[in-house]
């Protein structure tokens, strides 16, 4: 019968041959650093609904609202249906900036934020929303022709 084999020596470790090297080092303020217990984090490719409607707040912000269709298909073998969702898209500064002056509507885009939620009384009846708040814009439909943008 053979002898077990001896585990792999491993750098920074007791007795491993290699006391020399040294091991990883701990974050200098790792009882202060908490990692995040959650994500809320919304992936969309989709299309635009119509060209931003872009507005400068009273504190000289720039936001953009815009919405955008994505597709999907529900049922199964024959009976398959395509359904479209649209979402409520919400970008600040420089996002809304570059909306602006780059996005139109039927542009597909790929948009990463996130989900918020918010309500609003019409009529005494409040109605829930929910938006997504945008950190990142890559616009994935190819340039417009200078001339074609003069024309629309």
């Amino acid at each position: 019968m053979e002898a077990p084999l001896a585990p792999p020596e491993l750098p920074g470790v007791q007795g491993s041959g290699h006391e020399d090297v040294p091991g990883p080092t701990p974050h200098p303020n790792a009882e202060e650093v908490e990692m995040s217990r959650s994500v809320n984090k919304i992936i969309l490719v989709g299309h635009m609904g119509r060209d931003p409607e872009v507005r400068d707040t009273g504190t000289g912000k720039k936001v953009a609202n815009v919405s955008l269709a994505t597709n999907y298909r529900v049922g199964n073998g024959e009976g398959q249906e395509e359904r479209t969702a649209w979402h409520r898209l919400t970008l600040w500064n420089q996002l809304a900036q570059f909306a602006e002056e780059y996005v139109r509507k039927g542009d597909r885009v790929y948009v990463e934020g996130r989900l918020d939620y918010d309500s609003y009384e019409r009529d005494g009846v409040t109605i829930p929303t929910a938006e997504i708040t945008v950190r990142e814009l890559v616009l994935l439909s190819p340039r417009r022709e200078a001339a074609s943008e003069e024309v629309a």
